[in-house]
């Protein structure tokens, strides 16, 4: 039987590296996209025993996202899953930043992710098969102070998964926006640095409500997605994201500006 095989951006690191690994240890061909040369180097050794293969790809260039589709397809015959999991935050307020500032994360987390379905997208089509899961956010659904860019960009991207799924149904192509809430990395390396301090430290009862989420529970919802035959178009993993989305939806707008106002101003 064929291995699917499934390309994820920003393979690296952090979560993209783990999801590369995990879903290689359960069957999957992977290619994982990355910058450095030196990360590539590197990772082929580590990896050269394993179903995992990196691949150079920089999300904010036409030509990189192209060829680097190209090059698995002449080699696997196809793509069968695209995870869009490369970008980063930004924040703080939003008069430390510069317009060139915003125009860079919305490259990466946003229009990145476009080139890459619009990437792949012949090759699924002509097989009138594939799945697309775009990594966004809480912070895709929910706008929260301090992170006004990094929000956009991901409401941005939220947006455009929602609407191409129309566009791309009549195909068998799925797409997949799954808003994880906030993440512990397994060696706490992840940890950003704050503007303000966080909800989870100031109210403690926060820290038992809403359990940051792991790499391994945002895996396997992956794995549940891409093996499910007709999969949600929106997956909001996490407590936090659950409980606070909740909240907006049914609390009175002014209750809900109260709300957070007395949060991040506390």
């Amino acid at each position: 039987m064929r291995k699917k095989v499934v390309l994820i951006t920003g393979g690296s690191s952090g979560l993209g590296k783990y999801i590369a690994e995990s879903l290689a240890t359960k069957g999957y061909r992977v290619f994982a996209g990355m910058r450095s040369k030196k990360k590539i180097l590197l990772l082929s050794k580590q990896w050269r025993n394993k179903s995992v293969q990196p691949i150079q790809l920089n999300i904010t260039s036409d030509k990189d996202c192209f060829d680097a589709v190209e090059k698995i397809v002449k080699k696997e015959g196809g793509i069968d899953v695209l995870v869009n999991n490369a970008g980063y935050a930004l924040v703080g307020s939003f008069e430390n930043h510069t317009s060139q500032d915003f125009q860079d994360i919305l490259n990466v987390n946003t229009v990145g992710s476009f080139r890459m379905i619009k990437a792949v997208f012949p090759f699924m089509k002509k097989r009138k098969d594939g799945k697309i899961i775009n990594i966004t956010s809480l912070n895709g659904v929910l706008a929260l102070p301090s992170f006004a860019m990094y929000c956009s960009s991901k409401f941005a991207l939220e947006a455009l998964g929602l609407s191409l799924k129309h566009e791309v149904a009549k195909y068998n192509i799925h797409i997949t926006n799954l808003a994880p809430g906030a993440i512990q990395s397994p060696d706490h390396s992840q940890k950003k640095e704050m503007p303000h301090k966080p909800a989870r430290e100031k109210f403690l009862i926060l820290k038992i409500l809403m359990p940051f989420l792991t790499y391994k529970k945002i895996t396997e919802k992956i794995i549940s997605i891409i093996n499910n035959s007709n999969p949600p178009v929106e997956v909001i993993m996490g407590a936090d994201s659950l409980i606070t989305t909740s909240l907006q939806r049914v609390l009175p707008r002014s209750v809900w500006d109260k709300m957070v106002s007395y949060v991040w101003s506390k």
